[in-house]
């Protein structure tokens, strides 16, 4: 059985009563960033520094209390924007409808399906990435978030704290306080996204697909 994360290994095994020698982690890896990324911030209605999230907003993405977290920031003094990028769907529209609930929604903006350079071109501008997750099986998504040198605010949940060490600043998922908190304070602080920057770069550099596929062939000789 092959798995992404030590995380993943000892939840099969634990789940399924299956031996953990017949399951072998083999980690993820991320692609090469894109190298031509273009947007037009106005376009999407950004017009400032914004914190993203990129993906789905199905519920295990713990979306809502980001957005309740971003509430709380706007409180405390953020002049910002919150980004969801990806393709509008249910979801999407229902955490919308959250955002309009908890009186955010001005500064909450959600760009629909984007290309690869405008995505590319998000990133590169993008202050803070936040990833609120409850479960993830590897968490590419922050790792991509560091290629593109954002630095990044997660949760310290399932495999986050094994994929992602000490590269970026965490937080309860829970804890709407607690998130509210690190994301602005990353979002804030110049220094510390300098040092959270350094960090993912060397971060990124742990995964590559081709160590990965030399795991796998590694099963297949087990």
């Amino acid at each position: 059985i092959y798995v992404p994360t030590e995380f993943v290994r000892r939840d099969i095994a634990n789940h399924y009563h299956v031996s953990p020698d017949k399951i072998l982690v083999t980690p993820n890896a991320i692609d090469e960033p894109y190298s031509k990324g273009k947007v037009d911030l106005k376009k999407f209605g950004i017009t400032g520094p914004f914190i993203m999230h990129a993906g789905n907003a199905y519920p295990s993405k713990n979306l809502e209390r980001l957005v309740e977290a971003f509430g709380l920031m706007i409180k405390a003094g953020y002049k910002g924007q919150l980004v969801f990028v990806g393709k509008r769907d249910d979801f999407s529209k229902r955490l919308e409808k959250h955002a309009a609930k908890h009186k955010v929604g001005e500064r909450v903006v959600f760009t629909d399906f984007v290309s690869d350079a405008e995505l590319a071109g998000l990133y590169e501008a993008a202050t803070v990435y936040a990833l609120p997750s409850l479960s993830e099986g590897f968490g590419i998504p922050g790792l991509e978030a560091m290629s593109y040198g954002v630095p990044v605010a997660s949760s310290n949940a399932s495999c986050m704290p094994e994929v992602f060490g000490d590269a970026v600043e965490y937080f309860d998922p829970n804890d709407i306080k607690q998130m509210a908190k690190v994301i602005k304070k990353v979002a804030d602080d110049t220094e510390l996204q300098a040092s959270l920057r350094a960090k993912g770069a060397k971060q990124i550099k742990k995964y590559s697909w081709n160590d990965s596929a030399k795991q796998l062939l590694k099963g297949y000789d087990l």
